[in-house]
């Protein structure tokens, strides 16, 4: 997978490519060749809660990384036994963008009920968690700092209680630190601008917050001209950030997006895999994953020209 194979078959291909001294060196003394079939039965016979644990457990030492994102991603391809699309939830460093481990969502609950499994099976003391709106919720943030975790929750419009009660602080009226990010990109410019304010009223009714803050953006598209405006909303359990500080963070959030799922859809052409049920389509999750922060870990970020680089390097020599 490393010289750019994306299923069995095209992992057997390379097989048979090697010479038997660099198949000897894999760990295959036989004079015969594993075809697709052996590669698949052998991988769908994998315990999976050992192989993420011993994967994971490799890379973690490699990130000083203080934040953490989680996020969830499904399988447009796949089907589990009951024909229906695997979800996956996944987690990654900020910055150097680190895969921390993954974890399959049974179709029967929710991520809400297995980012705790998830985090578990990760060392997250000392760390701050950032998530999507989904899981801002008051459980999640007391179970975070009884694991002396921290987190930068956005609230959408599945909490509108609340939102309401953050609306009725008036926090850019009332806020002691501000600041601004300019980005260009996709046709658009956007200016973010987030306003930060402490010392929480007890009505606002979210014991582990110690700060909330707004996030105004204003987007102009560069070729009608057009101007859109938008705000969301957030908490914080950290108490000496600043808002420089939660902007890099909310910003930091997007790794996930950017640098894990983009490239697994376009580098891997996940979304088209062939590896489609069971456990494997998991399984090829975890690899990738993996691949990706072996690559990072040896300082060589952009993931596709190192597999072209891979392929021609060591793919039938």
């Amino acid at each position: 997978m490393m010289c750019g194979a994306q299923g069995f078959v095209q992992i057997a291909e390379w097989i048979c490519a090697q010479p038997r001294s660099k198949l000897r060196l894999l760990g295959n003394y036989r004079d015969s060749f594993p075809d697709e079939s052996t590669v698949r039965k052998a991988l769908g016979k994998v315990e999976m809660r050992a192989f993420h644990s011993q994967l994971y457990d490799w890379l973690s030492g490699s990130s000083n990384s203080k934040a953490i994102a989680v996020d969830g991603k499904t399988l447009k391809a796949s089907r589990d036994k009951n024909g229906r699309q695997i979800h996956v939830l996944s987690a990654i460093t900020h910055g150097d963008a680190q895969p921390l481990g993954d974890r399959q969502v049974d179709h029967k609950i929710s991520e809400i009920d297995e980012i705790r499994p998830l985090l578990d099976s990760i060392d997250i003391r000392g760390k701050i968690v950032t998530v999507d709106a989904l899981h801002s919720t008051k459980d999640f943030a007391a179970w975070l700092k009884g694991k002396e975790a921290d987190y930068v929750f956005p609230m959408k419009g599945n909490r509108k209680k609340l939102i309401d009660r953050l609306d009725m602080l008036n926090i850019k009226e009332n806020s002691y630190s501000k600041a601004s990010t300019q980005d260009r990109g996709h046709g658009r410019e956007d200016k973010r601008t987030l306003y930060l304010m402490k010392e929480l009223p007890f009505w606002l009714n979210f014991p582990t917050a110690e700060q909330a803050f707004i996030i105004e953006r204003e987007s102009i598209i560069k070729k009608s001209g057009k101007v859109r405006h938008d705000h969301v909303y957030g908490l914080t359990s950290l108490k000496d950030a600043d808002a420089r500080m939660l902007l890099q963070l909310n910003r930091g959030h997007w790794t996930i997006e950017n640098k894990m799922f983009y490239v697994r859809d376009v580098t891997f052409n996940e979304d088209r895999s062939g590896v489609r049920s069971g456990s494997l389509p998991h399984l090829m999750i975890t690899l990738r994953n993996v691949i990706m922060g072996i690559f990072r870990k040896k300082g060589r970020f952009q993931i596709a020209n190192t597999i072209r680089w891979d392929r021609r390097l060591i793919g039938v020599s």
